[in-house]
């Protein structure tokens, strides 16, 4: 059996083992952050794409009643930024064609820890998405 006084005479006093641990709780914290950014950027773009959808169906359902684009886009935006201030909607995006059918596009920059500071991954934290809405009949 080997003494402790004899492992420290041989040099072992447990650097081998702390040196692993080190470099697993590294490995582990990258891994954790750039789960976070993965998991963020998934969630927002379907978050996104479900408040374009009813934004769309917001302004349809005003312009049938109105036929005014301006309420229709007011009614849209409050729908889009009713549950995440951090939406917009781009005013070039959105049109309403003679059939009533209302098109726009929501913006949101997502939270991320590491993306949003790596100039050519940027792009990546902001999601996009478009909404279309037929009027409904009646």
């Amino acid at each position: 059996m080997i003494s402790r006084r004899s492992c420290a005479a041989l040099g072992d006093n447990g650097d081998i083992i702390l040196g692993w641990m080190v470099r697993l709780v590294a490995v582990l914290a990258v891994a954790g952050v750039l789960s976070f950014d993965a998991l963020s950027i998934g969630s927002g773009r379907v978050s996104v794409q479900d408040q374009a959808s009813s934004a769309a169906r917001a302004a349809a359902d005003r312009w049938a009643v109105s036929h005014n684009a301006q309420n229709a886009f007011d009614s849209a935006w409050a729908s889009a930024t009713g549950d995440n201030s951090a939406n917009e909607i781009n005013p070039k995006s959105f049109s309403i064609d003679p059939s009533g059918d209302v098109q726009l596009t929501v913006t949101r920059e997502v939270p991320t820890f590491v993306v949003r500071l790596i100039a050519p991954l940027r792009s990546w934290a902001v999601v996009h998405a478009v909404g279309v809405a037929k009027p409904i009949p009646g």
